[in-house]
């Protein structure tokens, strides 16, 4: 397993080829870092009252979900998306995704992390997030979701009606983002960026 650090300055692991892409779901932490450098036109306020913000030390298996970004349009997540130097994935390559992060532990994150070489760069939160999900015994990624329930988001359509389309994470079903305009539903939805790398 190997890692670069995104532009966040989270990790994002090697999953197939040259495609890497974030461990977790997108967290807030993360989304105030482009917010900062980017100042989009988003009411970030309105977005934290659906759900609030916690620090990462205030971490548990009652509040996991407020770690993440949700209540974002499509549109916005593919803005953090661009800006990180990366896109959203595709169904399918969110289904190949899970199917390798999700059989990760996080005694295996932290010694990717560990041997990484730049481990100064990565922020600290993230560090923090680890040894947090470790102290509430959760072993591999996939038991988080059993906490959260995020769905996330994904760039494929997947119906005759090419309408966007989300993933449940919880149930492995499909289901649809409602509305005549998709690109300005909020939703509590996550999202994972995946960047391409050129091989060096």
């Amino acid at each position: 397993m190997e890692c670069i650090i995104g532009k966040d300055k989270f990790p994002l692991i090697k999953f197939e080829d040259n495609k890497y892409a974030h461990i977790f779901p997108v967290t807030k932490y993360q989304f105030e870092r482009y917010i900062w450098e980017k100042a989009p036109d988003i009411n970030y306020d309105e977005i934290l009252k659906a759900n609030p913000r916690i620090s990462p030390e205030k971490v548990s298996k009652k509040n996991l979900k407020q770690l993440f970004l949700t209540g974002l349009t499509f549109k916005e997540a593919m803005g953090f998306a661009e800006w990180s130097g990366g896109r959203l994935p595709s169904k399918k390559e969110l289904d190949r995704l899970e199917e390798y992060v999700l059989e990760i532990g996080i005694q295996e994150i932290k010694k990717l992390l560990k041997r990484h070489n730049n481990r100064a760069s990565i922020d600290k939160r993230f560090l923090t997030i680890v040894n947090a999900f470790e102290g509430m015994n959760i072993r591999k990624i996939k038991d988080l979701f059993t906490f959260t329930q995020i769905d996330e988001f994904c760039c494929s359509h997947v119906s005759i009606t090419e309408r966007i389309y989300v993933k449940r994470l919880n149930n492995g079903s499909y289901a649809e983002i409602v509305g005549d305009d998709p690109f300005a539903v909020r939703g509590s939805y996550g999202f994972r960026v995946l960047k391409e790398k050129e091989e060096e």
